[in-house]
């Protein structure tokens, strides 16, 4: 073993750090990095360790502070902003303009309601017509089962069709709808404390 397997403290680790973002200065450590920094001949114990690191990071419990875009294709972006704003939900000027509108569904989550010409810049691929093909399916929740009601009706009542039937599990309530691009919506009521238990399933 080499030294710097054996030496699995805290500076073999930082050097490690230090020379997988050498090798790939644009990320932070992950299956990128490692592999190049296995590319460039380093020793099998130190991309142990690179990859250690990686799964570490990886792994660790999503933060409070984190915020997660979703970015989804629009015919009309005003259209759009009208059809959600009419379901409740508003818009930060601050990330919104005549190609794009931002729309926050939490604290740190967003919907980038993107003009497919704009969204088309950012695809590495060509962009599919969400009344054909499916690209992914949105689900957000809402506070009491009679809101569900009310949320998808509203988009029902907006030009939005929709997708099924109501799901009612007793601890939980959805249902579905399209809006008017064609993109799937769930909207969902849950009661955690009301989730049947193993003891209760058998």
């Amino acid at each position: 073993m080499d030294a710097i397997g054996e030496q699995f403290g805290f500076h073999a680790l930082h050097g490690v750090i230090q020379s997988v973002r050498s090798a790939d200065r644009n990320a932070e450590p992950g299956f990128g990095a490692a592999d190049e920094f296995w590319a460039e001949g380093r020793s099998a114990s130190a991309y142990v360790i690179g990859v250690r690191i990686r799964r570490h990071i990886m792994t660790t419990p999503a933060h409070a502070g984190r915020m997660l875009f979703v970015n989804m294709p629009v015919a009309d972006v005003e259209r759009s902003r009208g059809f959600f704003g009419g379901l409740g939900f508003g818009f930060d000027p601050r990330f919104s303009d005549g190609s794009a509108a931002c729309m926050p569904v939490g604290e740190q989550a967003f919907v980038m309601l993107l003009g497919r010409e704009k969204f088309a810049e950012f695809a590495k691929l060509p962009v599919a017509d969400a009344r054909t093909h499916t690209l992914a399916l949105y689900c957000f929740s809402v506070g009491s089962r009679a809101e569900v009601d009310t949320v998808v009706e509203a988009a029902l009542g907006a030009g939005g069709t929709e997708a099924d039937g109501p799901e009612d599990h007793g601890f939980m309530y959805a249902r579905s709808f399209y809006d008017l691009d064609g993109h799937g919506w769930q909207v969902m009521w849950m009661d955690p404390s009301a989730m049947p238990t193993e003891d209760a399933a058998s």
